[in-house]
């Protein structure tokens, strides 16, 4: 995966040094507030980081977000392969911590992350948030994401957007 630069963000992938920071931020339950699995043990943080480690250097990953004014590591987006309602599909994804939220860092990020994919020819991505995430849904519209359905993942009720 390339490294997606903004007028204030750097998203690049993760990278082995990254690690206490991301275990730091999904064991924090104001991070993970809206997650199905919520805040992580730091064994499943762990875990959970080797994965995005190797899935680093592919098309589809989650990646690191820098603030590009002081290098410090606010959150992660990017886009990945899930299963939804027993259909493979693209999935954008992205949070931040609890200080750099309502400065529309993540609309910038995704912004970024969908302009990468659609330079590729890739379009058709969805995203999902929890019934009671308002700011997720907002910045989903501000993207052009429309509501598409309700659903589920692994028995958590969430609300399905789609673009494309």
């Amino acid at each position: 995966m390339d490294i997606i630069e903004t007028q204030r963000l750097l998203l690049r992938p993760f990278k082995s040094a990254d690690e206490e920071t991301f275990v730091a931020q999904i064991t924090d339950p104001d991070f993970m507030q809206y997650s199905r699995a919520g805040a992580l043990s730091d064994a499943a943080a762990r875990a959970n980081f080797i994965q995005r480690l190797a899935r680093a250097e592919t098309k589809f990953s989650k990646l690191a977000i820098i603030e590009k004014s002081n290098g410090k590591h606010i959150g992660y987006c990017g886009v990945e392969h899930c299963e939804l309602d027993g259909q493979q599909e693209l999935e954008l994804g992205y949070r931040l911590i609890a200080s750099a939220r309502g400065n529309g860092y993540a609309t910038e990020a995704a912004r970024a992350v969908l302009d990468y994919y659609q330079q590729q020819g890739i379009t058709d991505i969805i995203a999902f948030t929890a019934h009671g995430n308002e700011p997720s849904q907002a910045v989903l519209k501000k993207l052009g994401f429309k509501f598409f359905k309700n659903s589920e993942i692994e028995s958590f009720s969430i609300l399905v957007f789609h673009r494309g």
